[in-house]
Parts: C-alpha cells; structure tokens; sequence
C-alpha cells in the first residue's frame, strides 16, 4: 500500500502519477492536488514499475527536519 505525506506547502492531498513510456519503462511523479507541488521528475525511466513507484514515493515523503 502506499502512503503519501500531505503537501509539505500547503498541507492538501497527494497524487501518485505513474505512466508507461514505450513497451516496458516506467515513470513515476507525485504532486500535490492543490498547489501543484510535485517531486522532480525520474531522472531515467525504470523496468520495474514498483520500484519507480517507490522511488516517487519515497521522494515525495521525505521531510528536511530543522534543527
């Protein structure tokens, strides 16, 4: 199951968007469904669509925590 952190902007809903590029590569970007914050793009598109989800995923959920 994956989770998505709310927007770290503005606190709304978070969308996974995953698509397929060619016959069997992958491209996975989250974004926010209000202010349209969203995780820098895959820099190379993957085989393994869940792990190009997890990749996604796990950019989207990480939060820098200040000192």
């Amino acid at each position: 199951m994956i989770t998505l952190k709310p927007c770290p902007f503005c606190g709304a809903a978070a969308v996974l968007k995953v698509r397929r590029v060619g016959d069997r590569k992958w491209y996975a970007t989250c974004y926010c469904t209000f202010c349209d914050a969203q995780t820098e793009s895959s820099s190379e598109l993957m085989d393994d669509k869940k792990k190009c989800e997890q990749m996604a995923v796990d950019k989207w959920n990480k939060r820098v925590v200040n000192p």
